[in-house]
């Protein structure tokens, strides 16, 4: 279950605020205010539509862009021409309110006009704007010009239900057009088929935004179903990143196909039910966590990254997710859980109630062996799960610096509870006199014993952390230690297979330094090597490591250069250039906005065909 994000994936914790930020509907955006600003200024009308609602915004658009006059930024940036946009909101609100119903009533014309006219002129503005966008930048959420386009599909698709309301001005309008529209349900069927293809995405973006701020903080209460809410936030970042590699695929087709073919109807249903079944889906599949918001949260970063839905698919013919890990698979990446109920049984036994009143007060060594191991306790809970327990950083997780200094303080915390435990079962010798005497001497035998047991749980990944420790003492001592023979050899060598000079120059780089660490006395030799295998395994999953050791196996003059240098020294070099690398790839981030922005003024928009 531990896997090293994906440093290319869309960013789904940041950035989620730009939707609202860039919208013309949010809190009545841009079109409404003055005598519009309530609601119930509005009048009702008696032709249904949804004025109250977004149909006026929706609508207005439409209008704006049928005119002809303004471009797809000016016509959706909420910043831009706000007195034209408040004008034309006025006058699509008056002429709803003024629809009479009649047969050739002249404001049901008009409101059909813009709808069939400005439909057809925002098809060709997002036909123009969907194939500058790259929908693979981890920073897309935060694109204005991808947030646009998710408003303009919003209304388009809140037009395609008000046409409902003008169904006979709206069909004399199409057949113009086309001939085989002969009603209002072949109309909607029309425009189905060209409905661009962002419905959805938008709406998952929102709840992300709703809902990983409270799971991930592990303050979803019990009665807000915290499996719920996770299979939200897991089913939206399934979804979108099945979305947004299909549109990344259609965007880089040459030439980019007319983004109202972009799918078919077919895919387009698929589509639907995929988003509308998905969250419960997953829901079924965790309903342990609906009393456990501390393992939610600390599960939240592991669907971010990709790693809980990397090889889950949704099946369209059983509408089942499939390849979802199993609860054991989940609880199997929290070593410490089973620890932590282990010792608080132990400890509900040694707590057994006495019977024989006039001992009742609490003996000194009884004390002792329960205030230590509930100490050991409190360590292992907040070990458990890997995440900060309470505070500010509630349901954040642990820095390595943090887990460290918990399993140091375990370490050092189960040789108290051990000897304590020494101490009062010297104290009990011979079987008590009750059967709650018995319980409470069994319960301290299982205490000393999960002390010992403990030490041994955590010693790799302690001895990891050690491990770590010494590499940064290297370095900055720049110690002139000899490299350890096996690794110097490998260094020697003028040509070996790139994949077992990996394996070679990894082992023995830990190998020299957990020698080192055995030498000085902080661990033992099987610490040692339970521990290099948590450093090799990390190094493994690096891919700045990894294309390092490539070159250095095909590049002799590379490997010269190593000569002589202590082991840290030459892990040195890998850390450099790590830090050269995180340095640009931040620089990278930062310069994100302006590059995107040069990149799409270059770019020349494929010319759309007509409806």
């Amino acid at each position: 279950m531990d896997m090293q994000p994906d440093i290319n994936r869309v960013d789904y914790e940041h950035g989620l605020d730009a939707l609202a930020s860039f919208s013309p509907f949010e809190r009545g955006g841009p079109f409404r205010g003055g005598k519009y600003s309530d609601i119930k200024s509005f009048t009702k009308n008696k032709g249904g539509y949804s004025m109250s609602r977004t149909a006026g915004q929706a609508i207005s658009i439409l209008a704006m862009a049928a005119s002809g006059l303004y471009t797809f930024e000016q016509l959706m940036d909420p910043e831009q021409n706000i007195p034209e946009k408040r004008e034309m909101y006025d006058r699509v609100v008056t002429t709803m309110e003024n629809v009479t119903g009649d047969h050739g009533d002249p404001n049901q014309e008009w409101i059909a006009e813009q709808i069939y006219n400005g439909r057809n002129a925002a098809f060709r503005m997002m036909n123009e704007q969907a194939g500058q966008v790259d929908y693979s930048d981890p920073n897309i959420l935060s694109n204005k010009r991808f947030c646009m386009l998710q408003h303009l599909s919003h209304a388009l698709f809140d037009c395609w239900q008000e046409a409902s309301h003008c169904q006979d001005e709206i069909v004399s309008l199409a057949q113009k057009d086309d001939p085989n529209i002969i009603n209002y349900e072949k109309f909607k069927e029309a425009w189905s088929d060209i409905e661009p293809p962002f419905e959805g995405i938008a709406e998952n973006i929102t709840m992300l935004r709703d809902f990983l701020p409270r799971v991930s903080s592990g303050e979803v209460s019990k009665s807000n179903s915290v499996d719920y809410e996770f299979s939200v936030i897991a089913g939206s970042v399934f979804y979108l990143d099945h979305k947004l590699k299909f549109l990344q695929e259609m965007a880089s087709k040459d030439p980019i196909p007319d983004i109202r073919h972009w799918q078919t109807r077919e895919e387009k249903m698929a589509d639907v039910i995929e988003r509308s079944l998905i969250n419960e889906r997953i829901k079924n599949k965790v309903t342990y966590l609906s009393d456990q918001p501390l393992l939610a949260a600390s599960l939240v970063p592991k669907v971010l990254s990709g790693e809980l839905t990397k090889g889950v698919t949704f099946d369209g013919e059983s509408m089942e997710v499939k390849g979802w890990p199993s609860q054991k698979d989940v609880l199997g990446g929290y070593p410490y859980i089973k620890e932590a109920n282990d010792l608080d049984a132990a400890l509900g036994e040694f707590d057994t109630k006495r019977t024989d009143w006039w001992f009742s007060k609490e003996s000194p060594v009884h004390k002792a062996v329960r205030e230590s191991a509930q100490s050991l306790k409190e360590d292992i809970d907040a070990l458990k799960y890997g995440v900060h327990r309470d505070g500010p950083q509630k349901g954040k997780p642990l820095s390595g610096e943090e887990r460290q200094a918990l399993l140091e303080s375990i370490e050092k915390k189960s040789h108290q509870v051990e000897k304590d435990a020494d101490k009062y079962l010297s104290e009990r010798k011979g079987t008590r006199g009750t059967e709650a005497g018995n319980k409470r001497k069994a319960g301290a035998q299982k205490i000393k014993d999960f002390a010992a047991s403990i030490r041994e749980k955590i010693a790799p990944e302690l001895a990891g952390y050690r491990i770590q420790d010494q590499i940064k003492s290297m370095e900055s001592s720049k110690s002139r230690d000899r490299i350890y023979s096996n690794f110097q050899a490998v260094i020697d060598l003028e040509y070996v297979e790139p994949e077992g000079f990996k394996k070679e120059f990894t082992k023995g780089m830990a190998r020299k330094i957990a020698d080192i660490e055995v030498n000085k006395g902080h661990m033992t030799a099987e610490q040692a090597k339970a521990g290099m295998g948590k450093f090799i395994a990390g190094l493994q999953k690096d891919k700045t490591y990894n294309n390092w050791v490539d070159e250095l196996s095909v590049n002799s003059d590379k490997r010269m250069a190593l000569r002589g240098l202590s082991t840290g020294e030459i892990y040195s070099k890998f850390v450099e250039l790590k830090t050269k690398e995180n340095k640009m790839s931040s620089e990278a981030r930062e310069n994100a906005p302006h590059r995107q922005a040069q990149v799409q003024k270059e770019a020349k928009a494929p010319q759309a065909p007509g409806m």
